[in-house]
């Protein structure tokens, strides 16, 4: 079972799956720190599906950060985790690393979540404001749909410029991080009953046919088969994890 809720750390999400198995992971420009498989980790932003495997018997625990949040507060650019999963030890003081797994380890199973967002988050920097706020802009204007030349003249950044700052914030350039959002606009609708011509004109494409290319190469399926991948799971609609 997947719950998940607002965390107490701005601009994340904490969530719990209880059981594991097979799933794939799809690309949405979010950074995860993870307990998964009874180790500390973290997940970058993914250019592409991600397959992953987790004991059936296994609670894996999760903070999302929102696309641009996490490089601040974990102190390192995102393109440096794009398409990895990297032990949380190999970027925080291992002392610090095995005290938190320890205390895990140690909590009940209706504490763990709670306690796991408390440990991450007295670890975490306090980012540069302005630069926070930038990184929320950009992406903001990302999903609306502007133009990487659009964004440059609103910003007064030159298009190089803008890709070496998506590379640090989002840990892709801009129009990757585009087509990301785009797919994750599209996955409620692939969740209901709307034909893909319609999932396709209210998540952004051109047509259904730019729907089928781009779900392709992001996810590894078609349209239809991530359709009905999704329908068979607990997730909730729009989730980046399917089973």
């Amino acid at each position: 079972m997947y719950r998940e809720r607002p965390s107490t750390i701005a601009g994340a999400t904490l969530w719990r799956s209880d059981g594991g198995g097979s799933t794939v992971i799809l690309p949405d420009g979010c950074i995860d720190v993870l307990w998964w498989n009874g180790r500390l980790v973290v997940a970058g932003p993914d250019e592409r599906a991600h397959a992953s495997e987790s004991d059936p018997e296994s609670l894996t625990l999760g903070i999302r950060f929102a696309p641009g949040t996490a490089p601040g507060l974990l102190g390192l650019p995102a393109h440096a985790l794009t398409n990895e999963r990297v032990e949380l030890s190999e970027l925080w003081e291992r002392d610090t690393v095995q005290r938190i797994d320890a205390e895990l380890r140690g909590s009940g199973s209706r504490t763990t979540a709670r306690r796991f967002e408390e440990l991450v988050a007295g670890e975490l920097r306090t980012p540069e404001a302005r630069r926070a706020r930038q990184a929320r802009e950009l992406a903001a204007s990302v999903a609306r749909g502007l133009s990487v030349s659009d964004i440059a003249l609103r910003t007064g950044y030159s298009e190089r410029q803008l890709h070496r700052r998506s590379r640090e914030d989002f840990g892709y350039g801009l129009s990757t991080l585009a087509r990301v959002l785009r797919l994750q606009r599209a996955l409620p609708g692939l969740s209901s009953t709307a034909t893909l011509a319609e999932v396709a004109a209210t998540a952004g494409y051109a047509d259904q046919a730019h729907l089928s290319r781009e779900v392709r190469s992001l996810s590894g399926f078609t349209p239809t088969q991530l359709r009905a991948a999704k329908s068979s799971t607990e997730l909730p609609s729009g989730s980046r994890t399917i089973a």
